[in-house]
């Protein structure tokens, strides 16, 4: 599986880390925040240097829908309520702001990467009460919002909030024109940091910095801000599809479960199917995917298929800022929600002005010392129950059943040679084996029979059949 963003897309390589060494600025992360964290400290006159466990823009980046814009979902309704609308209304200039940004960076350095002014739609197809309360956030900050009561998508919809001067764009040619004149290291995995020293220690060298900032996507670093407990991750599924009559906006359904729509060139990109990451063993969602694909365009054939993973907090607000009250000089960007693209920009351009002492109107909004659990306390006792559920489950619940019952080409926690182990067996009939306890806080990892890959259900770290690490929060590989 391959996102469509990564299609004869020609990538920079860099070199792995060869030595110990000292620089002012570490950031931990190759994709879109560390990225464009460097490139703003650059062009505030500070140097920084990138360590990636990988390779750069190959991870969650590479799997957006790209879409520029401060509609998201039925957000601005809900922080009213639980905050205030002055609130609200700040998170929104936020977005309003690094939106600018994106469209100004890429006018002033004439970055091909295919922007698009178009219209943005949020719709839903079932009650269309709540959506009437985010469109009275809009009328209440006189922003330029319509409700319709049709769009272009065939079928039928109970209301839309129309936003003009919204955008698109191909993410992975404008990160490309940034990467001129940052240090970059690939392949260069941190392993541990050590917050008194604010050394990074990779598998092998040492890196001592003034100033460390973690751009991993999900923190690793559990023992400063909890932010295992803070959010959790969920899984998405895309396709593009061709042959298809061409829309001309930016589509969501509002619902939980609902769908999302955009154009790039002749290809419709349609995604959704969202769940938390770990929770949908044995369905197969690029066959779901399919089957929508066909009902909604019979003669459409799907080109790409891909997932996407989120970091969700409990007030669907991004963590961006100083780590924890204990730690000086180390600092986070995380928690984008499904708004990676905008909330990348506003946070990175956030802790760079952090870096070097300027106030920046994203601070108190963002910021991962703020303590509201108390205003989203059912969501904290469910994501809690989650974890408690997944850390007994690897000591206490035993499987029924041995690797014999395993299907080809599927996965999971059975019996094995007198051992609990999560097998995979493949097309062959050849069996993959490792630990069931996730390398991050021993959780019993499930199997992802979309992606065929092992998922944690507590905090979201990835597995391929080897043991491999896909995403963070771990680090380390399983074992067998």
């Amino acid at each position: 599986m391959q996102s469509l963003w990564l299609n004869n897309m020609q990538i920079p390589q860099y070199e792995k880390l060869q030595s110990d060494i000292n620089r002012d600025v570490v950031i931990i992360g190759g994709g879109i925040s560390g990225i464009l964290t460097a490139y703003n400290l650059a062009q505030k006159g500070v140097k920084s240097t990138i360590i990636e466990a990988n390779k750069i823009l190959h991870g969650v980046t590479a799997n957006t829908t790209a879409k520029l814009t401060v509609q998201q979902e039925l957000l601005y309704a809900n922080l009213s309520k639980k905050y205030s609308l002055n609130f609200a209304k700040e998170y929104y200039n936020v977005q309003l702001s690094a939106l600018e940004k994106y469209k100004n960076l890429i006018d002033n350095k004439r970055i091909d990467c295919e922007l698009k002014k178009t219209t943005a739609y949020n719709y839903t197809l079932k009650d269309n009460n709540d959506l009437l309360k985010e469109f009275a956030f809009y009328e209440k900050i006189n922003a330029p919002a319509s409700f319709v009561n049709y769009i272009e998508l065939l079928f039928k919809i109970n209301g839309a909030i129309k936003l003009d001067d919204q955008y698109q764009f191909h993410p992975l040619k404008f990160l490309v024109s940034l990467l001129d004149k940052l240090e970059i290291y690939e392949n260069t995995k941190s392993v541990k940091v050590d917050i008194k020293t604010n050394t990074i220690c990779t598998e092998k060298y040492k890196i001592k910095a003034q100033k460390i900032i973690i751009a991993t996507h999900f923190p690793f670093i559990d023992s400063r801000g909890f932010y295992f407990l803070k959010m959790y991750q969920s899984r998405s599924y895309l396709c593009a599809l061709t042959n298809v009559p061409k829309i001309n906006g930016i589509y969501l359904d509002v619902a939980p479960d609902g769908l999302t729509f955009r154009m790039y060139k002749d290809y419709l990109i349609l995604g959704g199917l969202d769940h938390r990451t770990g929770r949908n063993e044995h369905i197969d969602n690029y066959a779901k995917l399919n089957k929508i694909s066909n009902s909604l365009f019979p003669k459409s054939s799907i080109e790409f298929m891909w997932s996407a993973q989120d970091c969700i907090t409990f007030d669907r607000v991004p963590y961006a800022g100083e780590y924890s009250h204990t730690t000086k000089n180390l600092y986070v960007l995380t928690g984008f929600n499904k708004w990676g693209m905008l909330n990348s920009m506003a946070c990175a351009d956030l802790v760079s002005d952090i870096i070097i002492g300027k106030h920046n109107n994203g601070e108190e909004i963002f910021s991962p010392l703020r303590n509201r659990v108390y205003k989203h306390f059912g969501s904290f006792l469910m994501n809690t129950f989650v974890n408690i559920k997944g850390l007994l489950s690897q000591p206490l619940l035993l499987p029924f059943s041995t690797e014999k019952s395993l299907q080809r080409n599927m996965g999971s926690v059975v019996w094995y040679k007198g051992f609990k182990r999560a097998v995979y067996k493949d097309k062959k009939g050849k069996l993959y084996v490792l630990k069931s306890g996730c390398t991050h806080l021993n959780c019993q990892i499930k199997w992802n029979n979309s992606d065929k890959v092992w998922e944690c259900p507590c905090h979201g770290s990835r597995f391929d059949i080897y043991g491999n690490v896909l995403d963070s929060p771990a680090y380390k590989k399983l074992e067998l």
